[in-house]
């Protein structure tokens, strides 16, 4: 990835996996998580409700990894409005 990238993931299995090997991401990108509270059918099945009765979405929690350049919670916070999250909760991963 280029340097300054955010790498989006939609769980933390790989980052427990990498830790579990004693690896972790390249230090020159970002890495955040947006993490539906669903199934991939159910997350798009709310989305589509949502839009119908304005706001009935998947809650979604977030999780920053790694911030290289303070952008990462607002892409984080964006990803998780752009799926149709009704409500959206921070955590780590």
């Amino acid at each position: 990835m280029k340097p300054n990238s955010i790498l989006g993931l939609s769980h933390g299995f790989l980052i427990e996996h990498l830790q579990s090997k004693g690896l972790d991401f390249p230090k020159h990108i970002s890495v955040i998580a947006v993490c539906p509270d669903a199934e991939a059918h159910s997350v798009r099945r709310d989305y589509v409700h949502g839009q119908k009765i304005n706001g009935a979405g998947i809650n979604s929690s977030i999780a920053v990894h790694q911030d290289i350049d303070g952008r990462s919670t607002d892409v984080a916070l964006g990803w998780s409005v752009a799926i149709g999250s009704a409500f959206t909760f921070a955590t780590t991963m």
